[in-house]
């Protein structure tokens, strides 16, 4: 009975509602069953975009968050897929277990549509436009890590990703880029005069990084430098992260234990203690 009634979605509603009109035909139910795989397929279609973006976002950005990867539209579309679904499968439920079903026929229709409408209106204010590459750009990590993979497109010889390499260090440096919260790889190219697959290709080649961890390991040196030199004495953990560039406290505390093997309040404490001796 379930498998009928999920293969003639109509079939769902309450007789009252379908009296007044024709006996449905076969090409009515399958209109019914293309409609319902539409909302799902398209949900998840979308989803799958969101998460490529979001795969792609160190390769444009030095800090990430849910505007610049989408995380919100992520949700939004989860939220309306999964209220959807839970509707649906009220609806299969027999009367005797529900019985106000009608209420949950027009819900159906009504309730994800209006709730998605809301938070993408409220989310969707004021959103940036996203940066965007070429297909080269979006490197693996497996292959981020072997300096033998090269851009397909690359005509960079290996002297020439050398001494851009070393004008990016050094144009970076003088200019104290990295404590730019906002900074992006086209802002950068932008500067310095390159284009973004030649900076992006030159980062991926060299550090064997991708641009988000390449511009916050500048960030992380520049935060353990200030606490060396004891530049902020009266500056919180937060307060310094935020000094050197970092936006989201959450990122910092991570990159943070990953490359120095402790937390930030034990490095303190403990460079305190040496300026002290």
């Amino acid at each position: 009975m379930l498998i009928y009634k999920a293969l003639n979605p109509s079939k769902l509603y309450p007789d009252y509602i379908t009296t007044d009109f024709p006996v449905e035909s076969a090409l009515d139910t399958i209109l019914d069953l293309l409609s319902l795989l539409s909302r799902i397929l398209y949900c998840i279609t979308v989803l799958r975009l969101i998460r490529k973006h979001k795969a792609a976002a160190s390769n444009f950005y030095s800090n990430k968050n849910y505007r610049n990867t989408l995380s919100w539209l992520s949700y939004t579309v989860a939220v309306y897929l999964a209220l959807f679904l839970f509707n649906f499968t009220i609806l299969l439920l027999p009367p005797s277990v529900h019985p106000l079903r009608m209420t949950t026929a027009v819900l159906i229709r009504i309730v994800p549509a209006l709730l998605f409408i809301f938070l993408y209106t409220l989310f969707s204010h004021n959103q940036p436009a996203l940066e965007s590459g070429d297909e080269d750009l979006i490197i693996r990590k497996s292959e981020s890590k072997d300096k033998e993979k090269k851009y397909k497109s690359s005509n960079l010889s290996p002297r020439e990703t050398r001494q851009i390499y070393e004008k990016l260090n050094a144009y970076i440096v003088q200019n104290s880029l990295h404590t730019d919260p906002d900074l992006t790889l086209k802002t950068l190219a932008d500067q310095m005069g390159e284009t973004t697959h030649r900076l992006s290709e030159t980062i991926n080649s060299e550090s064997e990084d991708n641009f988000y961890s390449y511009i916050n390991a500048f960030r992380l040196n520049e935060f353990i430098t200030a606490v060396q030199e004891d530049r902020y004495p009266n500056f919180t953990i937060q307060g310094i992260a935020l000094e050197c560039g970092f936006k989201s406290i959450t990122a910092f505390y991570s990159n943070f234990k990953k490359e120095m093997g402790t937390t930030p309040k034990d490095f303190i404490k403990n460079s305190r203690a040496k300026l002290s001796h």
